[in-house]
């Protein structure tokens, strides 16, 4: 993977949350969609496994045709799997039954937990690819973090934490630190030595 793909997909996926937060879930493309469900689903199972990704109202149908759809069929059929090792009435209750399913059952998850993080690794180029290919130039650009992220300025409020959160959100930023590794970035907090909280 390279930086800028890295960078290409964080940017335009920082972009797209702030168009759904404005105008709702179904202002998105299709395309814009994938991009979406994709990026969010591997930052939540990057971080704690597939767990966290079914502690969320994330559909993994869904998440598996998105994978689909840009050229790792591997990632789709984990999700398939996992969500194949839920009994029926589980598969549609909540997440707490469903929670409590996967932790007595830790065996069955943990391998596939693994097996998408190998798999994972060939994500981010390829969805570079899908969007370089089927979005129009503008989101395909490398300029797409909106400006209120970039602004140092504003201090802790505004820029830093914004910075912070989003740039440690997903498992393929090098600055990532997973939160089951390190209980104290669950804050949302700013740690720029420049930042005075």
């Amino acid at each position: 993977m390279s930086d800028a793909d890295f960078h290409l997909v964080n940017g335009l996926f920082c972009r797209l949350v702030d168009k759904e937060a404005l105008s709702g879930p179904h202002s998105l493309t299709a395309v814009e969609g994938i991009v979406v469900a994709i990026w969010h689903a591997s930052g939540i199972i990057g971080n704690g496994g597939l767990q966290y990704f079914y502690e969320q109202d994330l559909d993994p149908e869904a998440v598996a045709a998105a994978y689909d759809q840009i050229g790792c069929p591997e990632c789709a059929e984990v999700l398939r799997l996992s969500r194949s090792l839920f009994p029926e009435p589980l598969s549609l209750a909540g997440r707490d039954e469903r929670v409590e399913f996967m932790e007595n059952h830790r065996e069955l998850f943990e391998p596939l937990d693994h097996r998408f993080w190998e798999c994972d690794t060939q994500m981010p180029q390829r969805l570079a690819e899908y969007v370089r290919s089927h979005s129009c130039p503008e989101l395909a650009s490398e300029k797409l973090i909106p400006q209120r992220f970039l602004n140092r300025r504003a201090g802790s409020k505004c820029g830093h934490r914004a910075i912070n959160s989003r740039k440690n959100y997903h498992p393929f930023s090098p600055s990532f630190r997973p939160r089951w590794r390190f209980e104290a970035s669950r804050s949302r907090t700013c740690r720029s030595k420049s930042c005075e909280m």
